[in-house]
């Protein structure tokens, strides 16, 4: 009977070392694991507070807000006109001239334009003086 008693005693201290073990395994795996998300955190955040300040600096050297504004709105505009192959100076001018009344200059200007949408022909044939 001693012998199973000691026995016994000596598998419950087993049990409590292997339990004992077990927790302090746990411990360390649960703290390392706390550490290295605190540390990956804290990365992250200096990351993106730098690339914050980055930012801030590119614009104060562009000269503010403003003028960012300002830019990329004529950028976007003028790529706007870029793609849309219209022109951005008149291919005709109406004036009044020398005698020409403002009936005569919507005329004239009237006759240009129909001639420029012929694709250039002229609409009174035209011969080169002989060189």
């Amino acid at each position: 009977m001693q012998e199973e008693l000691t026995r016994s005693e000596i598998s419950i201290r087993v049990n409590e070392n292997a339990g004992s073990a077990d927790l302090a395994r746990a411990t360390k795996d649960a703290e390392r694991v706390r550490v290295t998300a605190e540390a990956e955190a804290r990365r992250i955040f200096l990351t993106g507070e730098a690339t914050a300040q980055a930012a801030k600096l590119q614009v104060d050297a562009y000269g503010g807000p403003d003028y960012r504004l300002t830019e990329q709105v004529a950028g976007q505009f003028f790529e706007a006109i870029r793609q849309g192959h219209q022109p951005v100076v008149p291919q005709v001018l109406v004036s009044g001239g020398a005698g020409e009344g403002s009936l005569g200059a919507l005329l004239s200007g009237l006759i240009s334009s129909t001639m420029l949408k012929r694709g250039g022909d002229s609409i009174i044939p035209f011969k080169p003086a002989a060189e």
